[in-house]
């Protein structure tokens, strides 16, 4: 198998995937600046033949360069991640997220790399008033997270030819497990406040919010792989499983659990609200969600009970907290 390389390999998503890919025999070279968790990979090398791990900086072209030689496929995934992470520093968010991603398509195409997978965000979408969003609805991006993963799907499509072929894919909100965990993603949120707390806060508790597990999230791009080039050559997927109001999750979770947990309600600004159709994606490659956000809410409650996570309440857990305390490291 030709070797991948997975930009932002120890994020949330990346931190599963990479092993996932391991396991079938892909090569695998991962590029990321390893900012919250240095050590995610530790336990995978020198057992696992085929993984190669870059630290650096996707800002930095020579390295950013140096690390697509002999690459076939690149699954990026790299980016200040998330609408509130983005809002902290708008400067460097393009930076990143946008002037970066473009030349890594560009030097993608250069160095002969013959497949790119972009993940985009179902944030594109902003506000939608239609039962279910699919990909041929116009984008209304409303921050900038959006508005970069949004430029940078055209710009991807821009660049396609009969030797370079492009996919973006849009994910509903993540929930569940990882190696590098996150608690700040809805599910995920208020499972831990359900389990520690003992009280769940909501935002915009009648925001209609689409869902997708990570591990139904490492399968989509295992398939995504593993599809022939002509079938989804310059293809847009969302990639989704359940829509839900914010309370009505809480209440999943309540039931799921089976405990007395509060509830707290607090309105913000983020109007985002949309009901996400993953039809698109079954039509074309077969693919239904294989979990629900049930099995993510038992296995992070597992994971917690057991201290699985050391503290919790970390920031390392929660990208706006730690961005904020470690500004110094990303600036």
């Amino acid at each position: 198998m030709k070797k991948i390389l997975v930009t932002g390999g120890a994020g949330f998503v990346g931190s599963l995937l990479v092993p996932a890919l391991l396991q079938r025999g892909y090569p695998v070279r991962v590029f990321d600046w390893m900012l919250f968790d240095p050590h995610v990979f530790d336990h995978l090398v020198g057992e696992k033949e085929g993984l190669e791990v870059i630290i650096g900086d996707l800002r930095d072209a020579s390295a950013v360069e140096a690390a697509l030689q002999g690459v076939e496929s690149v699954i990026h995934l790299a980016c200040l991640s998330n609408d509130p992470s983005c809002s902290l520093n708008e400067d460097l968010t393009r930076r990143i997220n946008y002037d970066a991603g473009v030349r890594l398509i560009q030097l993608a195409k250069k160095n002969g790399v013959r497949r790119f997978f972009h993940a985009s965000s179902a944030s594109v979408y902003g506000i939608k008033q239609e039962q279910d969003v699919t990909e041929d609805l116009p984008l209304e991006p409303m921050t900038s997270y959006a508005q970069y993963k949004a430029d940078l799907e055209r710009v991807l499509h821009s660049e396609l030819s009969p030797t370079f072929s492009g996919v973006s894919v849009r994910p509903a909100t993540l929930c569940g497990c990882a190696p590098r965990q996150r608690l700040d993603l809805t599910v995920n949120t208020l499972t831990y406040q359900a389990v520690c707390k003992g009280k769940m806060t909501l935002f915009n508790a009648e925001q209609e919010r689409p869902n997708l597990t990570v591990r139904d999230m490492v399968a989509i791009y295992l398939l995504l792989l593993r599809t022939p080039i002509e079938r989804i050559h310059g293809e847009v997927f969302n990639a989704t499983a359940e829509n839900y109001r914010v309370s009505e999750i809480s209440e999943i979770v309540r039931e799921t659990l089976n405990l007395p947990v509060e509830t707290e309600t607090i309105e913000t600004n983020d109007r985002r609200s949309y009901r996400l159709s993953g039809e698109k994606m079954k039509n074309v490659l077969g693919y239904s969600p294989a979990l629900t956000i049930r099995h993510a809410i038992l296995e992070l409650a597992q994971a917690l009970q057991s201290n699985q996570f050391k503290d919790p309440e970390s920031a390392r857990y929660r990208n706006v907290q730690f961005l904020r305390e470690h500004a110094h490291l990303w600036n």
